[in-house]
C-alpha cells in the first residue's frame, strides 16, 4: 500500500509506524470505483 500512496511510515529504531496519507472516505471511493469498473468489465 505504501507504493500505491495510501500509507507512509516513520522509523523508530527497529520499529516502523505506519500512517494513512488519504482519508477513509477517499479510500472507500477509490475502492468502490475499482470494484464497479471490474464488475462491468467482466460482464
Amino acid at each position: 500500500m505504501e507504493e500505491k500512496g495510501s500509507v507512509a511510515h516513520e522509523a523508530f529504531g527497529n520499529t516502523l509506524r505506519y500512517y494513512p496519507l488519504i482519508s477513509k472516505e477517499e479510500y472507500r471511493k477509490k475502492f468502490a470505483n475499482i470494484a464497479i469498473m471490474g464488475y462491468y468489465n467482466y460482464q
